[in-house]
């Protein structure tokens, strides 16, 4: 779990300087770009993994099954990742069709 943390960690800290970077090339003064979209996404289910991977690790510390919160944290990772790719995908979609 602690190797899983750090990795999300890792995660949260390049997404927002890549959203800087972003933002000081594409620059809109209108509304938020699709970029701008797909990062605060990619924050979002960061953010969510990193809350479900701290819930089972505080589980299992407090003396819950260790199989268990695997299997749930590898069903909730493969969720994720398919929600997520639904989500970019539906926004690269609509950005497409405007």
């Amino acid at each position: 779990m602690h190797s899983r943390l750090g990795v999300l960690g890792g995660g949260l800290f390049v997404v927002v300087p890549n959203g800087q970077q972003v933002d000081s090339v594409v620059t809109s003064t209108i509304g938020l770009t699709l970029m701008d979209w797909l990062h605060l996404v990619t924050l979002a289910f960061l953010l969510c993994a990193v809350a479900g991977t701290v819930l089972a690790w505080r589980w299992t510390a407090r003396g819950g099954s260790t199989a268990r919160a695997e299997r749930l944290s590898h069903r909730g990772a493969w969720t994720g990742l398919a929600a997520y790719a639904a989500t970019c995908g539906g926004l690269v979609a609509l950005a497409a069709c405007r």
